[in-house]
């Protein structure tokens, strides 16, 4: 989960759409719905499932991709099968990506390393107003 404050409200048809700012970066969401207690300028935690989040060793430039965070790789733990990473913001939250044990190889992913996590605006929800 990461730690952040919404800065932006809008809605159209049912759909919301929210932008937030981290201590490293403006995030933003798209969801049908949000919480009664989300209202601009609250500070919420942002969750997202782990198999949401893409790594890239490189910046992706010309796609649909906007919740962009540099990050480096705190640990990595490969499996037979996915391989699980842990991930440390520049403002020193920690979250997780898990992909699939052949991409971490083919991308040479190891400890210390700079990469890039994207997570979709459709992926991102509010787990807890604070």
């Amino acid at each position: 989960m990461l730690k952040a404050k919404i800065s932006e409200i809008s809605e159209f048809k049912g759909i919301f759409a929210l932008k937030f700012e981290t201590k490293f970066n403006e995030l933003t969401m798209v969801s049908l719905e949000i919480p009664q207690r989300a209202t601009l300028g609250s500070t919420v935690k942002l969750g997202f499932k782990s198999s949401e989040v893409i790594i890239a060793t490189k910046n992706l430039q010309d796609c649909s991709l906007s919740n962009e965070i540099v990050c480096v790789i705190e640990k990595i733990e490969f499996g037979e099968i996915l391989t699980s990473i842990k991930l440390k913001t520049s403002s020193d939250e920690i979250f997780e990506s898990i992909i699939t044990t052949n991409s971490a190889k083919r991308l040479n992913l190891k400890p210390n390393l700079s990469v890039f996590a994207y997570i979709k605006a459709t992926s991102l929800f509010i787990d807890e107003v604070l």
